[in-house]
């Protein structure tokens, strides 16, 4: 399956496959909500590399050109959506960075440049940013901008039939259904665009926990969840 993971291989197999009428993503959002939209995902390796020097040779050393990049790429990053919070804000940080590596004729560094993309802006952009970054830099250093995974964002209407299904099972199991975005990516994010049927992300369980030490659920709201996929597949019959 690779839940979680940037090749997400069950998933995109999934998506070469006929759709279905209706999908829903097991996700935590709360058993009294719906997610109808996710962020994409853009992970980008940086890699410079130049010639090896003495340590104390005077200047900036690869590592320290590695940061000028980042810092490059975060304010690049920060004039896309300059008033934006939330859902609609592009959210960019750095992973990870590894440097001081050298065999002695060359020195490395690399970076690990991650974004969270919000509806409206495709990722394609954003590399093309971060290559008009690497291009201008003014180092000693070779830059180079390699694509590790992305996923565009989703969003599918809260007016679908699978949607108002789940808005009446709700209330059927005692609660008054709200929709959520989130900041994070689902499967959502590669079999929407795929298959363009009525999607939605549903599951008990809060997801700021997620992948967390204290991930948790609430056994009542489990139950609570139960009841309301009864519901759901009751209206699915009655609709189909």
């Amino acid at each position: 399956m690779e839940e979680e993971s940037p090749t997400s291989a069950g998933a995109r197999h999934r998506a070469t496959l006929p759709a279905p009428d209706w999908c829903v993503i097991g996700e935590p959002s709360g058993w009294d909500a719906i997610t109808v939209a996710y962020k994409g995902r853009l992970s980008l390796r940086v890699s410079l590399a130049r010639e090896a020097r003495h340590g104390a040779a005077p200047g900036p050393t690869c590592t320290e050109e590695a940061l000028e990049v980042w810092r490059a790429i975060a304010d690049s990053s920060a004039r896309r959506t300059p008033d934006a919070s939330g859902f609609a804000k592009l959210d960019c940080r750095l992973e990870g960075i590894t440097g001081g590596i050298t065999d002695g004729l060359v020195e490395r560094a690399e970076l690990r440049v991650g974004y969270r993309v919000p509806p409206g802006i495709a990722t394609d952009e954003l590399e093309r940013d971060v290559r008009a970054v690497a291009g201008a830099h003014t180092g000693d250093a070779r830059v180079t901008v390699e694509r590790v995974s992305s996923e565009e964002p989703a969003r599918t209407p809260r007016t679908s039939a699978l949607a108002r299904a789940f808005v009446g099972a709700i209330a059927g199991a005692g609660g008054s259904a709200t929709f959520k975005v989130k900041s994070g990516t689902s499967d959502m994010n590669i079999l929407a665009p795929a298959w363009g049927c009525a999607m939605v992300a549903y599951g008990p369980g809060d997801s700021r926990y997620d992948h967390t030490p204290i991930e948790r659920l609430v056994l009542s709201d489990y139950t609570r969840a139960i009841s309301t996929l009864r519901g759901v597949l009751e209206r699915a019959s009655l609709t189909s």
